[in-house]
């Protein structure tokens, strides 16, 4: 399975977090959801919101962000970035500009976060983009598979339940019933499960699931402070699914 890890731009300062970066390519990391923090992160998870506000605070210049995002592919240009874009950055630097830049960047895929029209996804779409839309969730609703089926980059699953999901009766069992229905409904795209990973045996969960891969969130962050234990986390986490034969 594909080790995918999350980052948030400029976190915990634009110069701590090339050196984060650094530790994720060590590590093993094969691509990076490279999170661009925004004035109003209301697509975040609620524990990763402070982090993101704190974050745009520090350097809320979108062209900053992306000159580091361009200093890592320029480094480690075999590594997939997968940058998160709200709508707010799109209407801030324009959406020619920003396909300029990841085409110069060697950048195909991106998750539109929040509320696109449809005008926008069409401009990423005819510039050859691969687009991630939303997450799908235990749930299921029917707004996630239809955004799912709308894009045609990878699909963001969710990997393990919550309490919320646990309380409505749903077990790890749902995960591999959501990823055969993605398989029938959006066929040959790639499939990356995130969210309520806490620790490595719970990637047998997705790995039987039949995912393509995970990404790891903000179980990384956590440790930012101590850059060892993050590389000596993400190697456990990579060594774990290595050792899964399907």
């Amino acid at each position: 399975m594909k080790m995918i890890c999350w980052f948030l731009s400029g976190f915990p300062s634009i110069e701590e977090s090339e050196k984060i970066l650094d530790i994720y390519v060590e590590a093993g990391c094969e691509a990076i959801e490279w999170s661009i923090p925004v004035s109003n992160p209301y697509r975040e998870q609620d524990h990763l919101k402070p982090w993101a506000i704190e974050a745009y605070q520090k350097c809320s210049d979108y062209k900053k962000h992306l000159e580091e995002i361009s200093k890592f592919k320029k480094k480690y240009p075999n590594i997939e970035v997968y940058p998160g874009i709200y709508m707010e950055m799109t209407n801030a630097l324009g959406v020619d500009n920003i396909i300029k830049f990841f085409k110069n960047n060697n950048i195909a895929t991106i998750f539109m976060v929040g509320t696109y029209t449809q005008d926008l996804i069409d401009s990423y779409k005819s510039a050859g983009l691969m687009l991630t839309q939303s997450s799908v969730s235990y749930y299921m609703k029917e707004e996630e598979l239809a955004k799912a089926k709308d894009g045609n980059g990878f699909i963001y699953m969710q990997a393990l339940p919550y309490e919320s999901e646990l309380k409505a009766g749903y077990t790890t069992n749902r995960l591999k019933e959501c990823v055969t229905i993605l398989r029938r409904e959006c066929p040959n795209r790639p499939i990356y499960c995130a969210k309520g990973i806490r620790k490595p045996e719970d990637l047998k969960i997705i790995y039987e699931s039949g995912a393509d891969g995970y990404i790891l969130g903000s179980l990384l962050i956590n440790e930012y402070g101590d850059l060892e234990k993050l590389k000596k986390t993400i190697k456990e986490y990579k060594k774990y699914a290595d050792g899964l034969v399907r």
